[in-house]
């Protein structure tokens, strides 16, 4: 059958499933899984393993040193995966679901978590599931402190990753339905001011402010933004200084955060602002500058997955749409080993981190259609390459 024609077909089938897929999702955004509570992330990865296990994945829980446990599968033929990846974990706090409890209302499902990105995780599994014999080779990897970094796992992550020909995060859609093709990457910037202590009424010319010399280095920092290209941002979220009204303060520091598009963009930024020199005479200022996380940058790869996505859309009459964001997900990090990644195959919805936060239910059969026929056809492509 041509695959366009199979697409069609498995959308009608998904559309068929879309109370199942609202029961499963149902069932999962009640079980809680802040990132910071070991126990409750791995209650629901043993629940997330048994619901795998009767859609017929082999899945298993992988034990991580100072994380909750990972879960894992490899699923269908071929020899080259795609990674379908995803987290377990929500910034919710426990007891959240005693004051927001999961609710349909209309078109909607409420509920902490289910949009970030709970929903995505069945739209990963019934994507995987409605291919049956036709899935091409995938790796489920599913995280389990992707809110609060995951850095017990990176590793772990980007070793499986550079074995992937794609890898494609379930991630929430832009609300609208876009997915992501850009993610900016995240630096840290700290400036420490060190001054001269002095009585502010009796002697104040005998003090060396430090909090003036940190508002200069603000001013300077702006200055810097504006000859910045490609959508680099420096915000200063964090100052503190003094100790009371009456006296010259001898120290203050900002916390300042940074975004690029480019890792060499970010890069420059960095090594422009180490070089940062005192204002007043007598003041010393430390810069501490860095990146913590790369950027997802629209390569050509990306290009790729994109345009097959944008086919699989238009086949079923829809309209696909692309986005770049400053916030970041680990798809950064596997953008970053070499492989073509594209985020946002969640269901469509919004609210993430808000109280507000809900999935459009059409939108569970719709992305579940999307991503099986773009792992279709990426199969179909990686097949000619070889």
């Amino acid at each position: 059958m041509d695959v366009i024609l199979q697409i069609k077909e498995i959308a009608k089938r998904l559309d068929a499933r879309q109370g199942e897929m609202v029961h499963l999702l149902t069932r999962l955004v009640e079980m809680e899984s802040p990132s910071d509570d070991f126990t409750s992330v791995n209650a629901f990865a043993e629940v997330l393993l048994r619901e795998m296990r009767q859609l017929g994945f082999d899945a298993i829980r992988r034990a991580v040193p100072r994380s909750p446990d990972l879960v894992e599968c490899y699923h269908g033929r071929g020899n080259k995966s795609v990674m379908l990846l995803g987290h377990m974990d929500t910034v919710w706090p426990i007891g959240t679901l005693l004051k927001r409890p999961v609710r349909v209302d209309g078109d909607r499902l409420y509920g902490p978590g289910c949009f970030d990105m709970k929903a995505g995780i069945v739209v990963a599994l019934y994507a995987a599931h409605v291919l049956g014999e036709r899935c091409p080779r995938i790796h489920f990897f599913m995280t389990s402190q992707e809110e609060v970094s995951g850095e017990p796992y990176r590793a772990i992550l980007e070793e499986r990753a550079r074995k992937a020909s794609a890898v494609i995060c379930l991630e929430p859609a832009w609300p609208g339905g876009a997915v992501k093709t850009e993610r900016k990457g995240a630096g840290h910037i700290k400036m420490t001011a060190h001054g001269r202590s002095a009585h502010a009424g009796s002697e104040p010319e005998r003090g060396v402010n430090a909090i003036v010399e940190i508002a200069n280095q603000v001013i300077r920092l702006r200055e810097l933004q504006r000859e910045l290209k490609n959508g680099v941002t420096m915000v200063t979220g964090l100052i503190r200084g003094g100790t009371r009204r009456n006296v010259v303060p001898d120290f203050a520091e900002i916390d300042v955060d940074l975004r690029f598009k480019r890792m060499i963009d970010g890069e420059d930024t960095v090594r422009r602002v180490k070089a940062f020199k005192p204002f007043l005479p007598e003041a010393t200022l430390d810069v501490e500058a860095g990146i913590s996380v790369p950027p997802l940058e629209r390569s050509s790869g990306v290009q790729t997955l994109f345009a097959l996505a944008s086919r699989v859309e238009e086949a079923l009459g829809r309209k696909l749409r692309e986005v770049s964001t400053g916030g970041v997900s680990e798809a950064n990090y596997v953008a970053a080993c070499g492989v073509p990644v594209i985020d946002g195959f969640g269901a469509d919805g919004d609210g993430a981190h808000a109280e507000n936060e809900h999935v459009l239910l059409a939108s569970l059969p719709q992305r579940a259609a999307l991503l099986a026929g773009t792992l279709l056809l990426q199969a179909q492509e990686h097949s000619k390459s070889i």
